[in-house]
């Protein structure tokens, strides 16, 4: 009987449960998904690489031998140096960007895709149906004792269109929920001043790249006047030129903003977005990674990883994405 090999295989997460939610995924794939390999689930504390003190000699060790490691990427990225055997990272995060600050692409790294589109189709449906209703009018009613049906009277959904900005996995889900509620849902293009004409809400879901850095500006929100729609954004802080936004609701261009992702986060203290009337900040959760989700991701990569096929939701080095 050949004896199965040990990988021992790092998991470098703030994420609680992640380490036992791995385990049990990795548990619950056929035998032959993995065979002949031993795999041992070791959790490094966060703080082990960015404090003060030397990395102890048991996790350089461990990091000097891993070829795939599990983690959030701003946790990887201080583990990168001494992993100098690695082949293969899985983000816990949609997002990697973290990881793209240091120089190394000798290792595939993936993305923790096809389990956050659900979590931001219901902020998004959220929102929009939150403000299609007036329900932040409710309380204020309440208090005042007063019975105002007029004051929430709402447009019937099939006159409410949303546009979403970057149709991939995340998109098309927002879209399918979107549309399921019965609103009229279109893809929007990065070049096109559809915005301005066609669309009640502009929803960015597009990544961070060096082509839509900064891509939402002032020409573009200029461009939304007449319908002036409300701007939703889970993609990336960084597609939106901060303060052309402000001018576009100072100006009228747009009615409101609802921002859950920012170019600097935490979002400044002194930043305007925080005061402005028509802004609503929620904290970088639209999509949070939960444990059991991230586990089969990576069950599942790790087991193409094992036979040597492709792996699922690959970052392309050379595209940003």
């Amino acid at each position: 009987m050949s004896t199965a090999a040990i990988m021992r295989i790092p998991v470098i997460s703030n994420i609680a449960l992640l380490s036992e939610k791995v385990r049990a995924a990795l548990a619950a794939l056929p035998s032959s998904a993995i065979e002949n390999l031993r795999i041992e689930i070791v959790p490094v504390s966060t703080s082990a690489l960015t404090g003060p003190d030397a990395v102890d000699a048991a996790t350089l060790e461990l990091l000097r031998d891993a070829q795939v490691i599990l983690g959030d990427p701003k946790h990887v990225l201080p583990a990168l140096p001494y992993a100098l055997n690695v082949k293969w990272v899985q983000s816990t995060f949609a997002g990697v960007e973290a990881v793209l600050t240091q120089p190394r692409r000798d290792f595939t790294l993936t993305r923790a895709g096809g389990i956050m589109g659900l979590h931001m189709a219901q902020y998004v449906l959220g929102w929009v149906i939150s403000k299609e209703r007036k329900f932040h009018l409710a309380p204020l009613h309440q208090a005042n004792h007063e019975f105002r049906s007029h004051d929430m009277r709402y447009r019937h959904y099939h006159d409410v269109t949303v546009g979403i900005l970057g149709l991939g996995d995340i998109g098309s889900s927002i879209a399918s929920l979107v549309s399921t509620a019965g609103f009229r849902v279109i893809g929007l293009k990065r070049s096109s001043s559809q915005p301005a004409t066609t669309v009640d809400y502009v929803v960015n879901v597009l990544p961070s790249t060096v082509d839509t850095r900064d891509l939402l500006s002032r020409d573009t929100f200029q461009a939304c006047h007449i319908k002036k729609p409300c701007f939703i954004n889970v993609g990336r802080g960084d597609v939106v030129d901060e303060a052309s936004l402000v001018t576009a609701l100072d100006q009228g261009w747009l009615s409101s903003a609802v921002l859950d992702v920012f170019a600097i986060e935490p979002l400044p203290h002194e930043s305007a977005l925080w005061s402005h009337k028509h802004v609503t900040i929620t904290p970088h959760v639209a999509a949070l990674s939960m444990p059991e989700d991230v586990a089969g991701v990576f069950a599942r990569n790790l087991s193409h990883f094992h036979a040597s096929t492709p792996l699922e939701y690959v970052f392309q080095w050379s595209r940003g994405y």
